[in-house]
């Protein structure tokens, strides 16, 4: 049969073929008239029912052609899953504060109580007076990685402040994915980004190839 015949013909394979292929097209054009607008919405409902891995497949579908924003909302996603897994990061109980020679030595562990590795903590030390009034505060981070079950130690030390009676720890912040310290006019190169392998990412921009510049609790990213 010729490819005219098979057009033309009234078999039923040949109807089946024309549905399926009209039912490719009418799901590409759906997936493609979405707006921006409307592809962000379903990729942020995706987040706050907490479905994070739903949130990572919607942002390759929607925006595979655009390396910005598919990077730009895949640190989003990560970021807020860090903010819910926040909880299964803990301060073990036995930690200690001395003084010595006025300065404030606040000693103690943190530990991965879940099942991801975290690849940044930050702790804040809070020195009080009698009325529990905060006097002065201080902080340790650490970015390496912290497997499932893992722990690691932290030292705050801090000089002592006058009339300093108290002093109290909190865990303020962690991620999941691999950050470092501010290296001022460092930018975020995607020119080569393998979008579907964040370990080959981090292990570039440590090598120099590519670069992240991390602005307090943001980021800037700039497509070169």
């Amino acid at each position: 049969m010729t490819i005219r015949n098979f057009f033309l013909c009234k078999h039923p394979c040949n109807h089946n073929y024309f549905r399926l292929v009209f039912l490719i097209l009418a799901i590409l054009c759906l997936t493609n008239c979405k707006t921006v607008k409307q592809k962000d919405k379903e990729i942020s409902s995706a987040i706050i029912d907490g479905n994070y891995e739903e949130a990572h497949n919607l942002r390759r579908q929607y925006y595979s052609d655009s390396k910005l924003k598919c990077v730009e909302w895949m640190i989003t996603i990560i970021d807020e899953e860090s903010k819910a897994y926040l909880s299964k990061v803990i301060i073990e109980d036995k930690w200690k504060w001395i003084i010595e020679d006025n300065y404030s030595y606040i000693k103690g562990r943190v530990k991965n109580a879940g099942n991801k590795t975290v690849n940044y903590f930050k702790v804040t030390a809070y020195y009080k007076d009698n009325d529990e009034t905060a006097l002065d505060t201080d902080y340790t981070d650490s970015f390496e990685s912290l497997g499932p079950g893992m722990s690691k130690e932290f030292v705050i030390m801090h000089k002592k402040p006058v009339n300093c009676k108290y002093a109290s720890i909190k865990l303020e912040e962690i991620s999941l994915r691999k950050v470092f310290k501010n290296e001022p006019g460092r930018e975020f190169d995607l020119s080569k980004y393998d979008l579907e392998n964040p370990e080959a990412f981090t292990r570039e921009i440590t090598d120099g190839i590519y670069t992240f510049r991390i602005e307090g609790n943001g980021y800037r990213l700039k497509e070169q």
